[in-house]
């Protein structure tokens, strides 16, 4: 605790004899004391210095004690005011009381000043180290919670990290996807944002899409990496892998890691009905869900694959409004597909400039992480 400094007494007393004889009293009684000789001279001493406690008259003119009292109290609430009167009146007493006077004392009795300041510096001493106490808790608290907000940081990035790691494989599975999982998180930003979500659902959704296909974890190489065309039932086998990713990422409390497991097990559903696992279609499929379809879709179509060339934005964009003979605009949530019309060169922007990031070792991961803390 920090060393107690000297209280400091600010006599107020338009009568110079008492102001003396006051004064000289306080300063007997080991307090440095200030004086004023009205009520706006001890307004601006209060102003100026660091005052403790103050002593004033009750009768003076223009402003009394009680008005002095009154204006302390509104500007400095905390400062013990003892009221002073050269005469014992039991009204003038009350009045000072119920205006908040620490004590009413006659000036004339240097043991009832003695009295009143000794009770005034225990009252401020024990004001004071409250507000110490006080200041020492938010100092602790401070502290915890920079620790807190440390930790949140570091299990932030490793999450981030766990998840970049997490896609990567994915991807390994798979070379001929490249960053299509990256890009997956940036499309469905731009058209979440787009399509006026939250701003949670936003961060969630940059969060979640990227992990859409964790679930080919599980099928063989033999059948993911095959260089021609799938039978039906290796076909099968590929679409398990939204059940597949769906199982693995389920069950968690994070709503954003729910998300992913949403997302993983909806994507390639389709708003007519016609998708897989399940065959749900219009708003039985999630908005997430409907949402990554149509950005899977759009990066698939700009993409090289062992069994196609890649088609150009302009292209792309004509099949998903327009369809061709695997693709159809009813495949897609309509409003979604007005919205992605919108903002699809925001997509070119995105694929284009991933493309250059991959080539130049950046990180394309570079999705907003949900808050954990709930």
């Amino acid at each position: 605790m920090s060393e107690k400094k000297e209280t400091i007494v600010l006599i107020v007393d338009d009568e110079k004899f008492f102001l003396k004889k006051i004064s000289d009293t306080v300063q007997a009684l080991g307090y440095p004391c200030l004086t004023s000789d009205n009520a706006d001279s001890a307004l601006n001493n209060l102003r100026d210095n660091n005052v403790d406690i103050v002593l004033s008259d009750v009768v003076m003119p223009e402003r009394s004690g009680i008005e002095l009292l009154q204006r302390i109290k509104e500007i400095y609430p905390m400062t013990p005011v003892v009221l002073m009167s050269g005469r014992a009146d039991m009204e003038i007493t009350i009045q000072a009381l119920n205006h908040g006077a620490f004590h009413f004392i006659s000036k004339s009795e240097d043991i009832e000043i003695a009295n009143a300041l000794t009770k005034a510096t225990a009252f401020n001493r024990s004001i004071s180290d409250e507000v110490e106490h006080r200041l020492g808790l938010e100092r602790k608290l401070s502290e915890q919670d920079t620790r807190i907000k440390d930790s949140m940081v570091m299990v932030q990035d490793l999450t981030v990290e766990l998840v970049q790691r997490l896609t990567k494989m994915a991807e390994y599975r798979d070379s001929t996807t490249g960053t299509h999982n990256a890009r997956l998180g940036h499309y469905s930003t731009v058209l979440a944002e787009a399509a006026g979500l939250s701003e949670e659902f936003i961060i969630s959704i940059s969060f979640a899409s990227p992990m859409h296909d964790i679930g080919k974890v599980a099928i063989p190489d033999k059948i993911l990496l095959k260089n021609g065309r799938l039978t039906e039932e290796e076909m099968d086998i590929i679409k398990s892998h939204t059940v597949t990713g769906h199982s693995i990422l389920r069950g968690s409390t994070h709503p954003s890691i729910e998300m992913a497991a949403n997302v993983a097990l909806s994507h390639h559903e389709r708003f007519d009905g016609t998708g897989y696992p399940y065959g749900i279609k219009g708003e039985e499929i999630l908005i997430e869900g409907r949402i990554v379809s149509i950005c899977d879709v759009y990066d698939s179509l700009r993409s090289e694959r062992p069994y196609k060339q890649p088609y150009s934005h302009e292209q792309a964009c004509d099949i998903l409004m327009n369809g061709n003979e695997r693709t159809r605009p009813e495949h897609f949530d309509q409003e979604l597909l007005k919205t992605f019309r919108k903002v699809s060169r925001n997509f070119d922007e995105i694929y284009t400039s991933l493309q250059n990031d991959q080539r130049s070792g950046k990180n394309i991961m570079a999705f907003k992480l949900p808050q954990l803390a709930s």
